[in-house]
């Protein structure tokens, strides 16, 4: 049976999360002070690594991939924006 997972995240450029294959990423906002992203999972499933990307606003960009969510820290005065790279 599928269930939503969460996911924290490092506030850093690349990293790769490690979740059940066929996971539909939902979102990634924060929790609190904590930038997390939530996945529709099957727990199951054998696990994979994914690329997450995060890039702050008018912060230089490569070949990024799918948008997942923008989130918000100190009050609104940074702002970054979450991908999915290619894996």
């Amino acid at each position: 049976m599928r269930s939503v997972w969460k996911f924290p995240l490092h506030m850093t450029d690349l990293q790769y999360v490690e979740m059940p294959m066929g996971a539909e990423i939902l979102t990634a906002q924060m929790q609190g002070e904590q930038c997390c992203l939530w996945a529709l999972c099957e727990p199951q499933n054998a696990k994979r690594s994914r690329t997450i990307l995060i890039h702050g606003t008018g912060h230089p960009v490569g070949d990024i991939g799918r948008y997942i969510g923008s989130v918000q820290m100190m009050g609104g005065a940074l702002v970054f924006h979450v991908f999915e790279g290619q894996p």
